[in-house]
């Protein structure tokens, strides 16, 4: 894999308030409300990550910004190192990754994506890029290699810091400058042979490649910004994105039908959970464990036993309930946060759902490398990284 330092710009204000001010989530896991809070900071990434119709071109954003001295560009080619600090449940945990430049386009195979994409999302993504001239947010990649973790190490405690703020969800993100050549050609010579999964940004990938296949001259789209962290770095987590279900289902009328294909075990809470399970209202909770796959469905996939996702649509929702595939897309919501699923079913604004269990990160190494391709929304990839810790432009 090809990964080499770049010049980035960042916010030159570096104080924790103004930080949180600027950043974002990712622009696809922001809702619409939560965009227009953002967009409430006229100097917020998301100004250029969701622009909205009519706004000011994102270029002319951009250029407002850099000669009013609210973005500057880095001095001299850099990797930037990023520290991540945050808990789960009483666990304090921690993830290193480091941000550069990756070789996408011609593509060869260094650069593996887990999930499908569409046509819609890869089209928005190349107007926005195109609008902007450049890449406003990282992909997000996962190695596996000891040689890149020490490498990693290195360059986290040879670095300067740059950046340091918290996110509202209450990831403290420190940021590393990295400018010695030595610690700078160690990184890339530790990748050089590896390749790498896409986490997140599936569509962001699709549309720089589509972009330097349209303008094969401009050597700028053949290369991705991208933060690479190592997929077996404990602060990795692997969550699945639990699907809500807002059609009005009384599953009792459906138990003899999943009785055929699951086994259901009530239980008194998901401490631990390593399974799907079923959530109906007020503590309702219940295991839910596949026991008879159909041959027809199982050898659509290279794996013997399918990924859970793959089970929950083709048998529970689609065999077993009779979900449609526009049921699935009008009534059937994602959600990634336990606490929001579980409050729309109480609330009674879904009438069930289905909780997914964190992925066992070999599992997932094995499937990806493998060939298989998830569906959407199979995997949460957490924590994510913040967008505007940097903006690549040529």
């Amino acid at each position: 894999m090809i990964f080499k330092p770049f010049r980035p710009y960042v916010y030159s204000d570096d104080s924790s308030k103004s930080l949180s001010k600027v950043v974002s989530p990712p622009f696809d896991t922001i809702s619409p409300k939560r965009a227009e809070e953002l967009r409430k900071s006229p100097t917020n990434i998301v100004h250029l990550t969701l622009p909205e119709p009519g706004s000011e071109k994102p270029d002319q954003q951009f250029r407002k910004w850099v000669q009013e001295g609210v973005l500057a560009r880095l001095e001299k080619d850099s990797f930037l190192a990023v520290v991540q600090e945050f808990r789960k449940g009483d666990v304090s945990l921690q993830r290193t990754g480091i941000i550069g430049l990756v070789g996408v386009f011609p593509d060869d195979g260094t650069v593996r994506p887990h999930e499908m994409t569409f046509e819609k999302p890869v089209s928005e993504r190349v107007d926005v890029m195109r609008d902007l001239g450049g890449q406003p947010e990282p992909i997000f990649l996962l190695i596996s290699s000891a040689r890149f973790e020490k490498s990693l190490s290195k360059a986290i405690s040879s670095g300067t810091l740059l950046l340091d703020f918290e996110e509202p969800i209450g990831v403290v993100n420190r940021v590393f400058l990295v400018e010695s050549p030595e610690v700078i050609s160690e990184v890339t010579k530790s990748l050089e042979t590896e390749s790498a999964i896409v986490a997140d940004g599936h569509h962001r990938l699709e549309a720089t490649r589509r972009l330097a296949s349209l303008h094969p001259s401009d050597h700028f789209w053949s290369s991705c910004m991208s933060y690479v962290t190592s997929v077996h770095d404990a602060g990795l987590l692997i969550g699945g994105i639990h699907r809500v279900v807002k059609r009005k289902v009384n599953l009792d009328d459906f138990m003899g039908k999943i009785s055929e294909y699951f086994d259901m075990e009530s239980i008194t809470s998901i401490n631990g959970q390593d399974s799907m399970v079923i959530y109906r209202p007020q503590g309702n909770y219940a295991r839910l464990i596949p026991k008879s796959i159909p041959p027809d469905i199982s050898a659509r996939f290279h794996r013997s036993i399918p990924p859970e996702t793959y089970v929950l649509n083709e048998l529970l929702f689609k065999t077993c309930l009779g979900f449609s595939d526009q049921v699935l897309s009008d009534e059937v919501v994602y959600q990634h946060d336990l606490s929001q699923a579980l409050e729309s079913v109480d609330k009674g604004e879904a009438s069930f759902a289905v909780l997914m269990p964190y992925w066992n990160k070999n599992t997932f190494i094995q499937l990806i490398m493998g060939g298989d391709r998830l569906p959407q929304k199979s995997t949460y990839f957490y924590p994510k990284i913040p967008s505007g810790i940097a903006i690549n432009m040529p």
